[in-house]
């Protein structure tokens, strides 16, 4: 059974925390590369995360206006 990820909100992203694995929701999609590492690097300091060479994958919505 795979264990729940922890939830974290930060500068209004909706961030998933895996044992390997990083989720950032990106609602507005503009999240860049920069940004994603930044809050990698935010999250080991923290102690969310235990290595900070973890899979970060930045999940966008499609506009279909």
């Amino acid at each position: 059974m795979r264990a729940k990820p922890q939830i974290v909100q930060l500068n209004g992203l909706r961030i998933e925390v895996l044992k390997t694995k990083i989720k950032i929701h990106d609602l507005h999609s503009d999240v860049s590369t920069i940004e994603a590492e930044k809050i990698v690097e935010y999250l080991y300091r923290e102690g969310f995360i235990e290595k900070q060479s973890i899979v970060c994958e930045i999940l966008r919505t499609d506009d279909e206006e």
